[in-house]
């Protein structure tokens, strides 16, 4: 579940040239395929989470996955770029339903220090998913076209549909309040008035930024400019998501001996180190493959104990609605994303400096969350 956003950029990645050609599109429109997805993705955060904590996880985690299913096969069989453009939105509204409920049933069976061990484990199996998924999509753009893409993500959407049934129900608040519209909206003022939430959120906001920022302009940097023939493309993805993975994986072994906090402050720093390195090899000329993709590594390691540990942190602060608290974390998260990267595609000249541009402003930004976090929350946290 918590993997489906991941599984619906991941995957289709390198086939996103392809896609542009075809359709006689310019890169930025092919790019905003991406863009679009996390529009989609971030919007419906805004009502998921409530309606989780209403009806409860299982049944709107099913009507999720059957139009997720539904879209990525209208992706796959769109006539042209804007049709395509169209069924990535809604399979973002769709995708959305996946980590929401997944980071909402941690938090209703675990609190503190043994829920943010619980969500980087659940980090890094999550990251098995972009290590595996680009090399098999580079693959399927080799053996058939960048439509096979869509295929394999309906097939992982059933497999979602056919899991749910596993699931217990866990939300414990179903039915307690009146479903009113403007609820909806109120969450958001009364999630981002707790300042710890809205710290943590703030946090790992900046630096999902970051990766969202490569994942968008990924393929044109490693195909186009580095010049990595197209079915090697996934290998390459599979070293970034490799460091998120041991990012996410150690977290999960150190955060119940050494807080939350602290972890934040260690997953900040790795980041900026990586993003030191990168304008270090620009200074001295454009960096080379094995440069690029081992900062980009290094950068996704400190993510991969940030983003777990942000989550568990703002979604504990309110554990009785942990699925609107998920849904305004995810809301933030996902739309500060798209705006850096549509930032980068935006700036995008045919060189990587719009990426280490927005990779530092993504580490400032998260810096400067954590030092108003060392202001509101315990040091033991």
């Amino acid at each position: 579940m918590v993997a489906l956003g991941a599984l619906s950029t991941d995957l289709y990645l390198s086939g996103i040239p392809a896609m542009a050609a075809e359709y006689g599109a310019a890169p930025a429109q092919a790019q905003a395929t991406v863009g679009v997805f996390m529009a989609g993705f971030a919007l419906a955060h805004l009502f998921l989470g409530t309606l989780s904590d209403h009806f409860g996880r299982k049944p709107v985690l099913w009507c999720g996955a059957a139009l997720y299913v539904a879209t990525s096969l209208l992706c796959a069989f769109a006539p042209d770029i804007h049709v395509l453009l169209a069924g990535r939105a809604a399979q973002g509204v769709a995708a959305a339903t996946g980590p929401v409920l997944a980071r909402a049933i941690v938090t209703d069976y675990y609190r503190g220090r043994e829920a943010a061990r619980v969500m980087s484990s659940l980090m890094a199996a999550m990251a098995l998913v972009p290590t595996t998924a680009p090399v098999i999509g580079s693959w399927l753009l080799y053996w058939f076209d960048w439509r096979s893409h869509f295929y394999a993500q309906a097939l992982f959407g059933l497999l979602i549909l056919a899991g749910a049934g596993a699931l217990r129900e866990s939300s414990p608040s179903i039915g307690k309040r009146r479903l009113q519209a403007g609820h909806f909206l109120r969450q958001f003022g009364r999630h981002l008035a707790h300042p710890k939430f809205t710290a943590y959120t703030l946090i790992g906001s900046s630096v999902f930024g970051g990766i969202l920022t490569y994942v968008t302009n990924s393929s044109f940097v490693v195909t186009g400019i580095l010049g990595v023939p197209v079915e090697r493309f996934g290998y390459t993805q599979m070293v970034i998501s490799l460091g998120y993975l041991i990012g996410a994986y150690s977290s999960a072994q150190l955060v119940v001996r050494f807080g939350i906090v602290r972890l934040l402050c260690g997953g900040i720093g790795v980041c900026a180190l990586a993003v030191l390195l990168l304008i270090g090899q620009q200074s001295t000329g454009q960096p080379g493959l094995v440069g690029l993709i081992g900062c980009v590594s290094l950068f996704c390691c400190g993510c991969g104990a940030i983003i777990a540990n942000s989550q568990s942190g703002a979604i504990s602060v309110f554990p009785a609605t942990a699925g609107s608290a998920s849904a305004v974390f995810g809301f933030l998260q996902t739309s500060t994303g798209a705006v850096f990267a549509g930032a980068a595609s935006a700036l995008y000249d045919g060189t990587v400096v719009p990426l280490i541009v927005i990779l530092a402003v993504s580490v400032s930004c998260a810096s400067c969350a954590y030092l108003f976090l060392l202001r509101v929350a315990h040091p033991e946290d």
